[in-house]
This record gives structure tokens, C-alpha cells and sequence, in this order.
């Protein structure tokens, strides 16, 4: 490092962020457009890439350039990531606090370099800066509901890089411009160490943000691999092996399962007499109002067309009837446009049913309530017997 001048290193930031640049807006072509805040990270690294040449030239061009302009271009794509990341994270973006802040730093920056040139004074205020952005950065990064090895990536990037800063700051107020630096280009030690982590973080910050990203990707692929996209349910296949597997888990504990077969009455005439969108609607409506219904460790899955089954861990015959009639009331008090109405059948584990005689014994329960007269709620045989 000691061979590196620190214009040296200001330029190969400038090529690092040039490669950031290129990755993240090949993934904005790649990318469905529910992964937010990619667009935005990758306008920061195009900002802070258009920096570059500016730094490089201090002591070359006017301080109105190679300072205030620079440190403008730098600051914007700071912000921009920040942005990026919060739409990321699902966060809303202050963007007229971020756009504040950016003018007050701006305006100090401008100041302290063209009205009373102070280049420590500089270092102490984007030091600080910086470090709040960081740290702010790290803990929005936590926010996430599911915590990977991309997320501990990006947070643990974060704190060392707002430490680094941090302690630029406490070096710049507590020692001599010998030591800290008396300029952006002093060939000094620390000057160069500082230059080096500050280019460098650009680049791991990016990567952690592609991991982030590749992992939400996963999670989304196998999200749509097992539910219906019109519904929200799991699809048949997936809710199958739910069933096959509470099934198994039931028999090994000795807990009770139960299962409900709904059908919504008269769908078909929906369709026909208000489109198919709207019948898509239906489907939508009833499904987003079930998943009210039910607790965290029940399982809903669209069986077919109009049908879906409901998994009720932990629940005998005569709980799932409750449920289901709870279900069936709602459904009822609604007023929804079109009206609708669900028929629902009942079914419960007993020793020697697997998951076949169980989905029969459900769908048998629920023919018998389209029989009954639609809209009502139907044991099988083994559950009428215990509740008789």
C-alpha cells in the first residue's frame, strides 16, 4: 500500500465502482420488478463512479470542482443506496429528508471550502455523517423478517465501515494534520489506509446487496413453486405434501388432524353471469378472508378450481366443525359483490386412514353439503358418530 498515492487509490475506487455499477444494473434486466431498491443501488454506484474523476483531480481544478462537486456526486450515491436499500427492506424512503441532508451537507462542505477553507473541518463533519448513515444502514439491513448469511454480510459490512469512520473522526480531532492528513492527496500512512477501506467498503457493500438479492430471488421461486399465484394458497401439490407430512407427524405424536374441504356454491354461474375477473376476484376475496380464519400452523391450500383444503393440525373432529362454521358465517355476513357462499366438508385422522381415505372422507362430507342444500357445514360418518 505504501507504493499507492493516494490519487492512485482514489482512481481505483473509481474503477471499483465502475464494476459495481455494471453488476447491479445487469440484474435491474434480470430482476422482477418485486425486488425493489436494485434500480436505485445501482444509481448510487453510477454516482459515486461520476465522483471519482472529480477527487482525482483535486489540487488540478478549482476546489468548487474537485471538492463541493465531488463530494455532491459522492453524497447522492450514499443516499441513493440508502434509498435502495430501504426500498429493499420494504421500508418507505424520507426522500425529502434524504434530499435535507444533502443540501445541509452541501452547504457546510461549500463553506468550509470556499468561504473558510478548513479541510479538518470537512473530514470531522461527512466523518460523522457517514458514521450515522452506516449505522442507520445496519440496523434498517436487521430489519428483515428472515436473517441469512447475506443480511449478517451486509450488517457486520456496515459497523466496520461506520467504525472505520468513526475512528477517522476521533483521529482527525484528536491528533495533528501530520498524522490525520492535511489534504485529500497527503501521502501520509493513514491517509492512504482511510482512502483504501473507504473504496474498498463500496465494493463489499455492493456484493452483500447482489447476495441479498440472489437470496431474495430464491425465496421467491420457491414461494411461486408451491403456491397459486391467484390465491395466495398453497398450490394441490404443495398442500399435499403438508398433508402427507402432518399426517405422518400426527400418527408419530399421537395428536389429532383434521382436514375441510371447501367448495365456494355456484361459482360457475359467477363466471357466467360476471366474467371471469371477477370470478378471480371471488377467488382472491375468499382465500385472502380464510387465512383470517385460521391460526400460524394451519395450512391453506387451493385444491382445484373453486376448492380448497384447509389443514388443522392439532384439532379433533368437533374443533374443525366449530371452524369450519365459523368460516361459513363469515363468509355469510360479508357483503361482498358478487355474493357468495361456501359448502364445507369435515373429515378427521382415525387410526388406519391415510391421506387418500382422509381426502375421500372430506370430499364425500362435502358433496353431501351441496346436497344439503349448499352453504352449510357436513361431518363425515367416523366424526358424526362421535358427536352423536
Amino acid at each position: 500500500m505504501d507504493r499507492l498515492d493516494p490519487r492512485s487509490l482514489i482512481v481505483a475506487a473509481g474503477v471499483l465502482s465502475l464494476v459495481c455499477t455494471v453488476l447491479i444494473f445487469m440484474m435491474v434486466r434480470s430482476f422482477p420488478p418485486t425486488i425493489r431498491g436494485i434500480r436505485s443501488w445501482g444509481v448510487g454506484c453510477l454516482l459515486c463512479l461520476l465522483s471519482s474523476p472529480f477527487f482525482a483531480l483535486r489540487d488540478i481544478i478549482p476546489d468548487f470542482w474537485s471538492v463541493v462537486v465531488a463530494n455532491a456526486f459522492l453524497l447522492g450515491g450514499l443516499f441513493f443506496q440508502f434509498a435502495g436499500l430501504s426500498c429493499f427492506t420494504g421500508r418507505q424512503v424520507a426522500r425529502r429528508v434524504l434530499i435535507s441532508i444533502w443540501v445541509g451537507l452541501l452547504a457546510i462542505v461549500a463553506w468550509y471550502t470556499l468561504a473558510q477553507p478548513d479541510y479538518s473541518a470537512r473530514q470531522v463533519i461527512l466523518g460523522s455523517a457517514f458514521t450515522v448513515l452506516y449505522l442507520v444502514s445496519a440496523l434498517r439491513v436487521g430489519e428483515q423478517e428472515k436473517l441469512n448469511y447475506a443480511i449478517w454480510f451486509m450488517r457486520i459490512a456496515y459497523l466496520f465501515i461506520a467504525i472505520v469512520s468513526a475512528a477517522r473522526v476521533v483521529l482527525v480531532m484528536t491528533t495533528s494534520p501530520s498524522i490525520s492528513g492535511a489534504s485529500l492527496l497527503d501521502p501520509n500512512p493513514m491517509q492512504r489506509l482511510y482512502l483504501f477501506m473507504f473504496s474498498m467498503s463500496g465494493l463489499l457493500l455492493t456484493l452483500g446487496f447482489i447476495q441479498m438479492a440472489h437470496e431474495k430471488l430464491h425465496d421467491l421461486l420457491r414461494y411461486h413453486a408451491s403456491h397459486d399465484v391467484l390465491s395466495g394458497a398453497l398450490n394441490h401439490g404443495a398442500v399435499l405434501q403438508n398433508l402427507d407430512r402432518e399426517i405422518a407427524s400426527a400418527e408419530r405424536h399421537g395428536y389429532p388432524l383434521s382436514i375441510l374441504m371447501l367448495d365456494l356454491d355456484h361459482f360457475k354461474q359467477i363466471n357466467d353471469q360476471y366474467g371471469h375477473l371477477v370470478g378471480d376476484q371471488v377467488i382472491a376475496d375468499f382465500s385472502s378472508g380464510l387465512r383470517n380464519q385460521l391460526r400460524q400452523l394451519d395450512f391453506l391450500g387451493r385444491y382445484g378450481g373453486e376448492e380448497f383444503l384447509v389443514l388443522l393440525p392439532h384439532t379433533n373432529g368437533e374443533g374443525a366443525v366449530g371452524v369450519a362454521e365459523r368460516i361459513r358465517e363469515d363468509l355469510a355476513q360479508r357483503s361482498s359483490s358478487p355474493k357468495y357462499t361456501v359448502s364445507i366438508g369435515v373429515a378427521s385422522l382415525m387410526p388406519g386412514r391415510g391421506a387418500q381415505a382422509l381426502l375421500q372422507a372430506a370430499d364425500q362430507a362435502m358433496y353431501r353439503a351441496k346436497a344439503a342444500g349448499r352453504n352449510c357445514v357436513v361431518a363425515d360418518d367416523a366424526i358424526q358418530l362421535k358427536l352423536a
